[in-house]
């Protein structure tokens, strides 16, 4: 599980529970709330940061249709007034 701290159409930076390795690609649901159905997205590791008990990643969507870029700029203009949980799928 992790916590965005910045999304944005083309990625998000998150907070993490573990680190993750450059460069690697991840399965992310994005939870949108309110009844909206979630957007299944991939995304490489575009970089790394933090202690090891506070890692953080910059994370790149992979191949977003318009459809769901559209639905991830929905989601961010909501999640800018209240926080929101991303989930990570190995």
């Amino acid at each position: 599980i992790a916590r965005a701290v910045n999304v944005s159409k083309g990625g998000l930076a998150v907070s993490l529970e573990r680190g993750l390795m450059p460069d690697a690609v991840a399965k992310l649901v994005l939870h949108a709330g309110d009844d909206q159905p979630e957007v299944h997205a991939y995304a490489y590791v575009a970089w790394t940061a933090g202690q090891a008990d506070q890692p953080s990643a910059g994370l790149r969507f992979m191949g977003i249709g318009e459809q769901d870029e559209a639905r991830i700029a929905a989601m961010v203009e909501r999640w800018l007034l209240k926080g929101s949980r991303i989930h990570r799928h190995n």
